[in-house]
């Protein structure tokens, strides 16, 4: 990191993206009105932060075409720490946050090309729960995409084959970030 990066905060935020735990509805609406509320401050922390260390072109600005970037600055930089009790792996705070943070920017960078897109939680139609799950609805298909739950994992996997001995010499498969706001956003060309 260079000399003058600013310290990588964390925001308090009441979500585990190792499980989905149910909530009943006025708690999910708590839980997603914090989220909708943080995003910007999230997505201008992200930018500050990658823009002094260089990974992104401006610190104002963030194209889609740079997700790549962001992408190998995660592996290069995330990390994993082994639980005591489990021996499991699982996302040191700055990654957590960092895969947080990214998940807020791709939704930022989805509601540029499609205004109309909401930050909603998928909700289970047997039952009076929502689940935890925080995401936006595919203009595609419509089905949720559970933004951050969905970063969360790909860091996870990502630094967990990094830690194999052959991890290393596998081919990282680069560009998930553009997929997942390509299946979130795209809009298909109106031939006239």
């Amino acid at each position: 990191m260079s000399a003058e990066a600013p310290e990588y905060y964390l925001i308090d935020f009441d979500w585990d993206g190792y499980t989905q735990w149910t909530l009943g509805p006025e708690a999910a609406d708590a839980m997603l009105a914090t989220w909708v509320a943080q995003m910007p401050e999230r997505v201008n922390k992200l930018l500050h932060f990658l823009g002094t260390e260089g990974v992104i072109r401006t610190r104002e600005r963030f194209d889609a075409d740079e997700l790549e970037n962001l992408e190998c600055f995660i592996m290069q930089h995330g990390d994993l720490y082994q639980h005591p009790q489990d021996q499991d792996y699982y996302l040191t705070d700055f990654t957590f946050e960092l895969c947080k943070d990214t998940a807020a920017l791709i939704g930022s960078l989805c509601q540029d090309r499609v205004p109309d897109l909401q930050w909603s939680l998928n909700k289970d139609r047997t039952s009076q729960m929502m689940y935890q799950s925080i995401g936006m609805n595919s203009v595609i298909d419509g089905d949720h995409m559970p933004i951050p739950h969905a970063v969360v994992e790909f860091a996870q996997e990502g630094l967990r084959k990094r830690r194999k001995f052959l991890g290393a010499f596998r081919k990282q498969r680069w560009g998930f970030l553009t997929r997942m706001m390509l299946v979130i956003s795209y809009e298909q060309e109106t031939t006239s």
